[in-house]
């Protein structure tokens, strides 16, 4: 019986192989967020590892409210339209 897929037993060299491919990308989708503000001066292809991804500005708990009250209801956290979401909880 197969418990785990591929992603769950790769190595850990596999693991950061992986992470420094997708992170760039990733990065650069929240920058076409409401996060782009807080993202300008970054370079997603440099944050192409989890220490460089530890040194990325915070967005705080506090500031949800605002971005939420300037673009209702998500804030504009999301990288695709409201009407795409199947559900939100």
């Amino acid at each position: 019986m197969k418990y785990y897929d591929k992603r769950e037993i790769r190595s850990a060299d596999e693991r950061a192989k992986d992470i420094s491919l997708e992170l760039p990308k990733q990065i650069e989708r929240a920058k076409s967020t409401g996060l782009g503000a807080l993202l300008r001066d970054v370079d997603p292809g440099e944050i192409d590892s989890l220490e460089a991804l530890a040194a990325l500005p915070v967005l705080r708990k506090s500031k949800l409210g605002s971005l939420q009250a300037e673009d209702p209801p998500l804030g504009g956290l999301i990288a695709t339209s409201i009407s795409d979401l199947d559900h939100v909880f």
